[in-house]
């Protein structure tokens, strides 16, 4: 798995159309300062977050219908907690169109806008690897969920989708049980904290600003994550070089930047 972590970072910031736009991003600190709401509710919150993933993702001009949807019931608001539902229905989905795409979200994560971040984050991902690029991506094709999230973590939503992902929220152990089925074809919470800090460390972050500012059940994940790649320096530094590359180039005509 880091070995085709290393490769797909290596696509995207050598192959991928959106390449220039990986090489600039910036890790998102988990902060609504960075998600200004502007006083939103209810939908118009969920387009407002929408915006702002659009715009950090390097993508504002991508035309996309965004669409509520309350079929999953993901949770149930029980006093100050709010236990995962054992529903197998997706938190959000992407369709591509002719003219633009269509992203639905589980109404229910307009009372968490740090999830709704990470589902929106995973889904204009999906959008952005239809960009397409000059080279089939590594790996078997089974990984498109998994390569999805990688992506949404090299756009700089690495720490929103730890905190999304993270068991720790969960209160009972059948429902992270039943948490860990609705991801079985994603990246789980170790795995994403490993793109995190390969994404990190390759945009020169300095660990010690982000251990303290993540998610208490993605620190351990992250820590041991960069003492790995500590022992990755020469291909750390071949991404680095890519990445200085890439972040050079300038986008083709029509492209929807």
């Amino acid at each position: 798995m880091t070995d085709w972590m290393f490769e797909q970072a290596d696509w995207l910031l050598t192959a991928h159309r959106h390449r220039a736009a990986f090489a600039k991003a910036q890790l998102l600190p988990l902060s609504e300062k960075v998600f200004p709401s502007g006083g939103a509710r209810g939908h118009a919150l969920a387009e407002q977050l929408l915006a702002h993933v659009l715009r950090y993702s390097g993508a504002p001009r991508l035309q996309v219908r965004l669409v509520a949807s309350e079929e999953s019931a993901r949770y149930k608001r029980s006093g100050l907690s709010l236990p995962v539902q054992p529903k197998s229905t997706a938190a959000g989905t992407y369709r591509r169109g002719e003219h633009a795409c269509e992203i639905t979200y589980d109404v229910s994560l307009l009372g968490v806008p740090a999830d709704l971040i990470a589902v929106l984050a995973h889904e204009v991902a999906h959008a952005i690897l239809d960009f397409g690029a000059n080279r089939p991506p590594p790996g078997d094709p089974a990984f498109k969920e998994m390569r999805t999230d990688f992506t949404a973590a090299f756009l700089g939503f690495g720490l929103y989708l730890a905190q999304f992902r993270a068991d720790g929220r969960v209160a009972s152990p059948e429902a992270a049980h039943e948490w860990k089925k609705l991801f079985i074809y994603y990246m789980n919470l170790r795995e994403i904290c490993f793109a995190t800090a390969l994404f990190s460390a390759i945009r020169e972050v300095d660990p010690g600003l982000i251990l303290p500012r993540a998610p208490a059940a993605a620190a351990p994940h992250l820590k041991r994550a960069f003492a790995d790649l500590a022992r990755e320096k020469d291909r750390v530094d071949a991404l680095r070089a890519a990445a200085k590359d890439a972040a050079s180039r300038t986008l083709a005509p029509g492209y929807p930047n």
